[in-house]
């Protein structure tokens, strides 16, 4: 006895709605990261797209260059090892 094949119609996911693509976004201007020092948006100039979490308003006066450019390069894992104050 041989088993019948049903035609039934295949299942179709949901369509998620995508997030907007870097060329449908706005261009950041100036104005997005007024809020940063100079030295941060110098070493951000290395990494036009990041879009992570930015620095804390300390690390323009006490992180290094290399600081800076390793939190980038990092998408914001990288932080320099805090000092132990009165040192």
């Amino acid at each position: 006895r041989q088993a019948k094949a049903f035609n039934l119609p295949k299942a179709r996911a949901k369509a998620v709605p995508q997030p907007e693509s870097e060329e449908r976004r706005a261009p950041e201007s100036e104005d997005d990261h007024k809020d940063l020092g100079p030295r941060v948006r110098k070493a951000m100039e290395e990494f036009p797209g990041y879009s992570g979490e930015m620095p804390p308003v300390e690390a323009e006066a006490l992180w290094s260059d290399t600081d800076l450019h390793n939190f980038f390069f990092s998408s914001g894992f990288i932080r320099p090892k805090k000092h132990a104050k009165g040192k």
